[in-house]
């Protein structure tokens, strides 16, 4: 499989680049700044034992983002696919066709001299996107927050967020429907989370921060409890990046009975390697007293990077990577079965960016 990326190139004069989601930013651009993001994934798998689809090339990932920036004020918007059926045979659109959907729309205004930045629209998770963009292989394997189903990748809402003391400490605060960007509201509640972020080691190139968070929410159209709490540390460095994640649910998917317990561990190479390559470690309970729903969840991979750049997976890279899955023998998936299993994968990969400014 190969999977082919043109980038947008132009004369960057002077250099700029998108606000870091949920945090603030140092200083503004006077002139209209754009940036445009790219990522495809494209792997071959192969899945132990054989089943009747135990052969597949897939789409593991492809998201294109742009961010348009001028003074305080700027917005962002990023668009990912979906199949316009699903694994039970629902008619779609020309077959079953993919489709655009909408993950961001986001508006956003910052105050640097305040350390503030306030934002609304279709917003980020705050929890999914603190935890997915220093990990940086979405397209490899979903963080813990998302594949548990514990947390969703965006949804309607607003954040607002401060840094200070030397932005060795942000503080953000988020307001969600809680029924995450693929539902309406169903609800007169609504998901507040607060987060705290505390960096003991804050350089130009590389950090180590400590974040930790609560949600008191509601979801469904019986309001049922989507509480969260939750830690994350991690260190990010040019050559690697490592990380670890807890967390604690009570209510999943609009039944306020469900709960989950889970934690995961991973590290990641860095653009100053000329290689791709990670390992992760994930476990969950979909209920914290029984360890017979647990779903535990092993991966490693690693090729040579194609090219030189600076983001984690860029320009491009090929690997090949394992995957094990283990069920308890109380665990359901969505098909009703629990069967251990592994999956071999060949990996190709583009992650590109491109960022130019608009003189008025």
């Amino acid at each position: 499989m190969l999977v082919l990326l043109t980038a947008l190139s132009a004369a960057a004069s002077p250099p700029c680049s998108p606000h870091p989601p949920l945090d603030t930013v140092k200083e503004l651009h006077a002139e209209p700044c754009v940036t445009v993001a790219a990522e495809v994934m494209g792997r071959l798998r192969f899945d132990l034992p054989n089943t009747d689809l135990s052969r597949q090339a897939e789409l593991s990932r492809l998201r294109v983002q742009a961010t348009v920036e001028q003074g305080p004020a700027s917005l962002r918007v990023a668009m990912v696919p979906t199949r316009s059926s699903s694994e039970a045979g629902t008619p779609g659109i020309d077959g079953e066709a993919y489709v655009n959907k909408l993950q961001i729309a986001e508006a956003r205004l910052d105050a640097p001299e305040l350390g503030l930045a306030v934002a609304g629209g279709l917003v980020d998770d705050p929890w999914t996107i603190t935890g997915q963009g220093p990990y940086g292989l979405r397209g490899v394997t979903p963080v813990l927050a998302t594949d548990s189903k514990a947390f969703a990748r965006s949804d309607m809402g607003a954040w607002a967020a401060w840094r200070g003391l030397d932005r060795r400490l942000l503080v953000s605060a988020t307001l969600l429907s809680g029924e995450g960007a693929d539902l309406r509201e169903r609800n007169n509640g609504k998901n507040g989370t607060l987060m705290l972020t505390g960096f003991p080691l804050l350089e130009s190139d590389r950090h180590v921060a400590v974040t930790v968070m609560g949600r008191n929410g509601s979801r469904g159209p019986d309001a049922a409890r989507d509480h969260r709490v939750g830690i994350q540390t991690r260190l990010v460095k040019p050559e690697l990046a490592a990380g670890l994640e807890g967390i604690r649910a009570w209510g999943m998917g609009g039944d306020a009975t469900k709960e989950l317990i889970g934690g995961s561990i991973w590290t990641r190479t860095g653009p100053a390697l000329p290689a791709v390559a990670w390992a992760r470690l994930d476990h969950w309970r979909a209920d914290p007293t029984n360890p017979a729903s647990a779903t535990t969840k092993a991966m490693v991979g690693g090729g040579p990077r194609i090219g030189k750049g600076n983001l984690v997976a860029g320009p491009g890279f090929v690997a090949l990577a394992w995957q094990g899955e283990v069920f308890g023998a109380d665990t359901l998936t969505g098909d009703g079965t629990a069967t251990n299993h592994q999956m071999l994968q060949l990996v190709i990969g583009t992650q590109l960016q491109a960022a130019f400014s608009a003189g008025t």
